[in-house]
């Protein structure tokens, strides 16, 4: 039988049996029997418009992929602010609360929304897709997502150099602040490789999310509602005596 060589990311069923009966467990390259492998248990099919990443978020620095899943669970669990979400997530930091929410949104998972000055994170429809998976399901989508960013496809390919080329032309990152983020695509890429090791972090992660989970919800409602009142407008000024809304200059023209 001939024997062909496969780059990680056209592999869908990673972590899955081919048809000879043996793991898709990651690696570089995995060589399969006339090319079979496995269906995937979870495809993007049903998610074109969403399959790819989205610049209104900006380019991630957030490296481990098991933290991004579980951004999902903290946002349909209401942990949807910065502070709640690194809670959830188990940061210490609200700005890495942040950096892993954005780092969702860039991949489709979660959207945002803003009241009172206050930024709050919704599921997108593949969200909430990602959020109803098993464990085996989120490692194979989040596997298929990583493997659709430009940024890992250049480095798939082109290595670290074709990454860094990509990144001058294709951002506005210089200095460390582009090395930060190329060390994002670096860590993205070696998780989509790792096969059940993925898998098993993304199970972990969850099972440590579900025990902060409720506090940051509460949390977060906190910081909706004060929010929320921040957001509505002070009560009109009335002039007592002939009961009619006061002017920004605080005179009734009627007593004037």
């Amino acid at each position: 039988m001939t024997m062909t060589a496969t780059r990680i990311k056209d592999v869908q069923g990673a972590g899955t049996k081919d048809a000879t009966g043996r793991t898709i467990s990651g690696g570089q390259f995995y060589h399969s029997r006339d090319g079979g492998t496995a269906a995937p248990a979870v495809t993007l099919t049903s998610f074109r418009s969403q399959s790819t990443v989205n610049d209104s978020f900006p380019f991630p620095q957030a490296n481990d992929l098991e933290k991004i899943v579980t951004v999902v669970d903290a946002v349909a669990a209401n942990a949807d602010t910065s502070a709640a979400i690194a809670d959830t997530i188990g940061v210490t930091a609200e700005r890495e609360g942040t950096y892993y929410a954005d780092a969702a949104g860039y991949l489709g998972l979660v959207e945002t929304s803003n009241t009172g000055g206050l930024r709050t994170y919704a599921l997108t429809e593949l969200g909430e897709h990602l959020q109803l998976a098993d464990t085996a399901e989120r490692a194979d989508l989040i596997r298929q997502l990583v493997t659709r960013v430009p940024a890992v496809d250049e480095y798939t390919y082109r290595g670290e150099a074709g990454l860094a080329e990509y990144m001058e032309e294709e951002t506005d990152l210089t200095g460390s602040t582009l090395d930060r983020r190329a060390a994002t695509i670096t860590s993205w890429y070696k998780a989509a490789i790792s096969g059940e090791e993925l898998t098993d972090k993304i199970g972990d992660q969850r099972a440590g999310a579900d025990s902060r989970v409720l506090a940051a919800a509460a949390r977060a409602s906190i910081a909706r509602r004060e929010a929320a009142e921040r957001a509505e407008p002070a009560p009109a000024a009335v002039c007592m005596e002939h009961f009619v809304e006061l002017p920004v200059s605080g005179i009734c023209d009627m007593c004037a």
